[in-house]
């Protein structure tokens, strides 16, 4: 009696025979039955075979094309936007990239230009220690040129030398 209910709900043709969508929506009347919910007397229009629907364009169906319509526009807008930010943010990705190697570039110049320099300040201190080795040796030898005990050592040097040599040639 509840199968030939549910055929005589399905076979809306009433073809006796039935087709996979109307096989399909009697296993799930049955299902609905098994779970304790009453079946309907009447098919309602959303429990309809999609193939077997009645097909009348009222105002509600137009509304409905017209706002999908209108949102296939924005969909596709969306689209062109999306495309277009992906196109900026590839630009400004290659932009950083090329960044990046300016910035490790002007860093390796940094860091030569900061090695010369510390080799120039170790020859700077080189030099500057040469210099005073040689300012030490000049105050060294002014000391010793202009101090009376060593110029008479050399008047004393070269008298005894000059008597020496007078001496010598005549004798």
């Amino acid at each position: 009696m509840l199968l030939q209910r549910i055929r005589g709900l399905c076979d809306v043709g009433q073809t006796g025979k039935l087709n996979s969508e109307q096989f399909a929506l009697a296993m799930w009347l049955i299902q609905q039955k098994v779970q304790g919910r009453e079946l309907p007397t009447v098919l309602t229009p959303e429990m309809m075979p999609p193939s077997l629907r009645v097909k009348d364009t009222n105002v509600e169906e137009l509304t409905h094309s017209a706002e999908l319509e209108q949102i296939a526009k924005e969909i596709e807008s969306l689209i062109r936007e999306k495309r277009q930010l992906e196109t900026d943010v590839a630009q400004k990705e290659a932009d950083i990239r090329i960044k990046n190697g300016e910035v490790r570039n002007l860093q390796s110049e940094l860091d030569t230009l900061s090695a010369t320099l510390k080799q120039l300040e170790v020859q700077k201190k080189e030099a500057q220690k040469r210099l005073d080795d040689l300012d030490a040796q000049v105050s060294s030898f002014y000391y010793y040129s202009f101090d009376p005990c060593f110029l008479f050592l050399i008047l004393s040097f070269c008298m005894f030398t000059l008597a020496d040599f007078v001496l010598f040639e005549v004798f």
